[in-house]
């Protein structure tokens, strides 16, 4: 979860007439005949742990509009804009997203402990680290965000997170594994 301090709270509301929103990740952003749409995690479950890491699945996200405005757009645009909304709102919400803040799910085990160098198993995330992070600063210059450590291959949103992937706010983009979890606790 992100938060943000009263005193950015009151100069971000100076800047903008947007509410604050508690959000648990960027999702990605999509491109619609509207124009671009942010996709933001704004509700998740915790489902288990794998090696004491705690594993989720989204349940619910929000899509909001870079613009504001269809003005731009025909009758005909408008129409099919909403229909491509909510069809993404209807897929984006089945319980087959899942992320975790500790634990990189886009490789196995055994790729996690081959890691060159140390193990992936032994390492602090940024969540871990801070306990309270903003939207304003990037506290930690060292750490390299899961996103970029994340097997390609297996990230779902991997093409939604292009336009963040490489600034600031990639430490806020989360890798997403689509498909089916089942955590069995083993004694």
């Amino acid at each position: 979860m992100f938060l943000i301090t009263d005193n950015e709270k009151v100069n971000l509301c100076n800047l903008c007439a947007y509410s604050i929103k508690q959000i648990w990740g960027i999702f990605g952003v999509i491109q619609l005949i509207a124009g671009k749409y942010l996709i933001l995690i704004t509700q998740i479950v915790q489902i288990g742990e794998i090696l004491g890491k705690a594993i989720y699945r989204i349940e619910n996200v929000e899509i909001i509009p870079y613009q504001q405005s269809e003005l731009h757009l025909t009758e005909d645009q408008k129409r099919y804009n909403r229909q491509y909304q909510q069809m993404l709102t209807t897929f984006l919400q089945a319980p087959f997203f899942y992320l975790s803040y500790t634990y990189d799910l886009s490789h196995t085990l055994q790729a996690l402990y081959q890691q060159s160098g140390k193990s992936a198993l032994d390492q602090s995330s940024f969540f871990q680290k801070v306990s309270r992070i903003t939207f304003v600063k990037n506290t930690i210059s060292h750490f390299r965000p899961f996103v970029l450590q994340a097997d390609r291959r297996f990230v779902w949103n991997q093409y939604l997170l292009v336009d963040f992937s490489r600034n600031e706010l990639a430490e806020y983009c989360i890798p997403i594994i689509y498909g089916c979890k089942l955590i069995k606790h083993l004694t």
